[in-house]
């Protein structure tokens, strides 16, 4: 279920459909262009990480994307985070762990170049403080591959657009006067 609690029930489910049958090149760039500020999406990236078709490039650009050193050295167990309302977030974080360590993740033969991520090949030291999120060094190498193509346009927030305007037609004109024709390659 998407995660914006302010969409419809059409753009929820249009959503999960398109998702569902979505390329590997569609879904990583969906975690790309996603707004990880903004709260209430935790619950949809969650649904994405729990696919079985879940590739290990996508999972671990939500990872790093949701800048889960910062987070878990904020809060050194689930009950801390809990305990500030952060439990979702750390739910997500350990589930990606968990899978990585159990080879859960398909390789799709997309790219992640963690050079771009600056500084983070190191951090998974600091997870060794976790009693339960104990994370390989290997979460912070590279992937050999191919960058996706990007093949569907996507809000400011990681939506695809079509769905984005299903219940405002406007919404992608505002879109693109508020952010121009920026593109960020994480690729």
């Amino acid at each position: 279920m998407m995660g914006y609690t302010y969409f419809s029930e059409r753009q929820r489910a249009s959503f999960d459909a398109w998702f569902a049958s979505a390329s590997d090149d569609d879904r990583a760039e969906c975690v790309i262009a996603w707004n990880y500020g903004l709260g209430g999406g935790i619950e949809t990236l969650q649904s994405i990480v729990e696919r079985p078709d879940c590739d290990l490039t996508t999972a671990l650009t939500i990872f790093w994307s949701s800048d889960a050193i910062l987070y878990l050295a904020k809060y050194p167990n689930e009950q801390a985070a809990k305990a500030a309302g952060e439990g979702d977030l750390y739910k997500l974080l350990a589930s990606i762990i968990h899978r990585y360590r159990e080879s859960g993740f398909a390789h799709s033969g997309l790219k992640l170049d963690m050079s771009d991520i600056g500084g983070r090949v190191s951090i998974t030291e600091k997870l060794a403080d976790h009693d339960d999120l104990a994370a390989p060094p290997t979460m912070a190498s590279s992937i050999l591959g191919r960058p996706p193509v990007r093949t569907t346009e996507f809000d400011m927030y990681g939506v695809p657009m079509f769905i984005a305007q299903l219940d405002d037609p406007d919404w992608g004109d505002y879109v693109k006067r508020t952010l121009g024709s920026l593109q960020i390659d994480l690729f």
